[in-house]
This record gives structure tokens, sequence and C-alpha cells, in this order.
């Protein structure tokens, strides 16, 4: 399996920009709040839920009701700025941008909850095409867990 690893500080920089261009250009509202959002997802390192998403965003002055956040990281999904973690019922920021063929995969430390996103490989979208045995797949979910490096060094120390 052949795994391209975003380069996360570059592409952090850019994500708002591209947030921007893309509603500007399919005419969708990145309201102030689903900016807000989206740049509360960016300066985590960790996946958030949406109550950690509040959480955050309280102790940066603004206070909205948990609906308001749903609401926004639902638009944030939809539109491919972020990502829900399934396994941690959480969202991250999608930091390797909008490509053809964009199939995101998450590593997730188990000790730290630190999550990383990586573009998995077309051939590796390929193998994963099961249409042919009668089975249509409309939504794909890639996230592996183990130990990050950090905290696999402190495990053997």
């Amino acid at each position: 399996m052949t795994v391209l690893t975003c380069d996360q500080s570059t592409v952090r920089t850019d994500a708002l920009k591209r947030a921007e261009n893309v509603c500007a250009h399919e005419k969708a509202h990145f309201t102030t709040i689903r900016r807000r959002t989206l740049e509360t997802l960016l300066h985590s390192p960790f996946a958030l839920s949406a109550y950690g998403v509040q959480a955050q965003m309280k102790q940066d002055g603004v206070n909205l009701k948990a609906p308001t956040i749903y609401r926004a990281l639902h638009f944030l999904t939809a539109m491919g700025f972020a990502h829900r973690i399934e396994s941690l019922n959480a969202f991250i920021a999608c930091t390797c941008g909008d490509h053809p063929g964009h199939l995101p995969g998450f590593s997730i430390c188990r000790q730290c909850g630190l999550v990383t996103e990586m573009a998995l490989s077309e051939s590796l979208h390929r193998s994963l095409e099961l249409s042919g045995h009668g089975f249509h797949v409309e939504r794909t979910v890639f996230e592996i867990i183990g130990l990050c490096e950090t905290c696999l060094q402190s495990e053997k120390e």
C-alpha cells in the first residue's frame, strides 16, 4: 500500500484560503461561524468533538450552542474542508487539500490522541472498489489505530 503523507505545516496555512475560494466558486456561504469552526479544527492536532470545538471557541471568547457547532461541522464535512473521525466521533480539518480521487486515511494514536490525515493512493482506492461484487461503495472510512512516534519512544523507555 502506498501512502502519500501531506506536508501538514504548508497545507494548513492554505486551508482557509482554499475554503474561501471553493465557497466563492460554489456560491456557498462561508459564514463567520463556519470560518471560526474551521480555524478551531486547524489549530488542533487532535480530533475535536462538537463539544470540544465549543469549549475551545468559548476559551477564545466565542460562546455558541452545540446545534450551531454541529451545523457548521456538517457544512465543513459536506464541502470537504473537514473529516469526521468515526471511531472517535470527532472532527479534524482536511489538510491534504482537494485533489481528484481524494481518499483520506487517518492514523490515530491510542495513547495521546494525535490524529494525522494521509491521502491514500489511487491503487488502494481501486482495490477497495467492490461494485463488481454486487456492492456499490458510497463511503469509505480508513482509520489506523496505533502509537505515534513520540508515544512509541516513550513506551520503549
